[in-house]
């Protein structure tokens, strides 16, 4: 394959190559289901997602890994079931669970430090597991259910910078 033939045709195949090579650069000694939360995500900048997968590697070691990864793996979860032109309408919100996790995904500010923005991410289990404590998300209501999708696909979407967290073992 030159240079000239790489048309859109063969993006699948470069952005499989590229993941091969970061996948490389990561290292064995990067678990296996970090290193394909990373490659899963939305960054592509390979210094940053190097930065990722170093950080959640010294992140599973700490107590808070788990809760913190299976709250925002059904964030993920449930994320994908989500309509993509919908998007969050606060005068839906039903309870102070819903307007808790809206204003946090509104004051989530990811940067370029990776550490930072996992212990931000992390910092939200709380708020998530009360939203999902306290609020059916898949209601019978289509315009509430969506909604609440739409919240958590905003959640999903920004997280995604760093990891996809639904790639990540927990058990």
């Amino acid at each position: 394959m030159t240079f000239e033939s790489l048309t859109y045709a063969h993006k699948e195949e470069v952005m499989d190559f590229i993941a091969a090579r970061v996948d490389k650069m990561m290292g064995a000694g990067v678990p296996k289901d970090i290193r394909q939360a990373v490659l899963a995500g939305s960054n592509f900048l390979v210094p940053q997602m190097l930065a990722a997968a170093e950080a959640l590697q010294v992140a599973s070691q700490a107590d808070n890994y788990k809760p913190a990864v299976e709250s925002l793996a059904r964030v993920f979860n449930l994320a994908e079931k989500a309509p993509a032109d919908m998007t969050v309408n606060s005068d839906l919100f039903e309870n102070d669970q819903e307007k808790a996790l809206a204003q946090a995904v509104a004051n989530l500010s990811l940067g370029d430090d990776i550490k930072e923005n996992l212990d931000q991410l992390f910092g939200l289990s709380p708020v998530i597991d009360a939203f999902f404590d306290n609020t059916m998300v898949m209601s019978d209501d289509e315009a509430l259910k969506n909604n609440r999708l739409a919240l958590l696909s905003a959640l999903a979407q920004k997280a995604k910078t760093v990891a996809a967290f639904n790639k990540l073992n927990t058990k």
